[in-house]
């Protein structure tokens, strides 16, 4: 998407931004010095059952179409148009880095070391029942993240969050791992975390196209 977009959407988005203060990466630093405002599950996919994922994908949607629309008037700004568009994205990327939907795939059947559907293809397509019928069932959901207690027990933001750390393909070392994501820094890379780290990629790009289709 690097060529999609103009240079002042991108760095709204956080696109190589050095100071991290692009909409990417700006959720996970409301609380930290200039950036301090209250955390908001929604940003993060966290502490949800199916109903409420199903609700939080519905507001991404909304929030994006009422941020074309904002920008299309002349209502904002590029800069600002891809701030609200990165934070649409980080919280589809915490999806399933926050969820056990990889988890749900392998159990349905899936191959997790190859081709990893999003969530928006397996509820509504076909081609994933199995997986569509345990989510469904309720057994889809997000880490409860314990903002003050930190817990680290089964069905824990701490135990399931995939990201950051060591727990990415990506090995990322920064300010934002070593400050303000610690409870992926020990964990090395699973076909899990993999996993859902090209679904989080899959889908991403599927969510800018669309964007970026309709202005």
């Amino acid at each position: 998407m690097k060529t999609s977009f103009s240079k002042d959407i991108l760095a709204g988005m956080g696109y190589n931004n050095k100071i991290y203060r692009g909409g990417i990466v700006f959720p996970d630093l409301r609380g930290v010095g200039p950036f301090s405002g209250k955390y908001d599950k929604h940003d993060h996919f966290d502490s949800m059952n199916k109903d409420q994922i199903a609700t939080n994908f519905n507001r991404i949607g909304s929030e994006a179409n009422m941020l074309i629309k904002q920008f299309k008037s002349g209502l904002i700004s590029e800069n600002d148009f891809g701030f609200g568009i990165g934070e649409q994205v980080h919280a589809i990327q915490d999806f399933y880095s926050h969820s056990n939907f990889v988890e749900l795939f392998e159990e349905a059947g899936g191959d997790i070391n190859g081709f990893i559907p999003t969530y928006e293809e397996v509820m509504n397509g076909n081609n994933y029942s199995k997986l569509k019928d345990l989510i469904n069932s309720g057994r889809l959901f997000t880490g409860e993240y314990d903002e003050e207690n930190h817990k680290r027990g089964p069905g824990s933001h701490q135990v399931m969050n995939k990201d950051q750390g060591k727990g990415s393909s990506l090995n990322f070392r920064g300010f934002l791992s070593e400050f303000l994501i610690e409870d992926a820094h020990n964990k090395a890379p699973t076909p899990q975390s993999r996993a859902a780290e090209r679904a989080a990629e899959r889908a991403t790009f599927q969510f800018l196209r669309r964007v970026r289709d309709d202005l």
